[in-house]
């Protein structure tokens, strides 16, 4: 698609505008700059909700398992109590989404 770096640069054109526009001075944004960015694109639901808790369930099993604090049904119950979604819910988030962020070694 020969217009997807044209479309890029203007979707980060208009994203730092709107930045500036959210935080009021450039200086909020410097403070934490990194922090900040993620808050504004979850305000304005660019990354959804449900996106996020996708990575968010993932990245907690990843890192019980990777640390090897639990076995994977006993961090599926941790997790699901932790972020209160049901352990159904966490095991369909296993199953189907860790390909999309990159957990393939996660595997249900």
């Amino acid at each position: 698609m020969k217009n997807t770096k044209r479309i890029e640069e203007l979707f980060v054109q208009h994203l730092m505008c709107d930045l500036d526009l959210y935080f009021g001075r450039k200086e909020a944004i410097k403070e934490d700059y990194e922090r900040n960015i993620i808050k504004y694109l979850l305000a304005r639901k660019l990354i959804s909700k449900q996106e996020a808790t996708y990575y968010v369930v993932l990245k907690e099993i990843q890192d019980l398992l990777h640390h090897k604090i639990c076995s994977k049904t006993q961090a599926v119950l941790r997790i699901s109590a932790d972020l209160d979604i049901s352990e159904r819910s966490v095991w369909g988030i296993l199953k189907n989404h860790q390909r999309r962020f990159n957990f393939d070694y996660v595997l249900v």
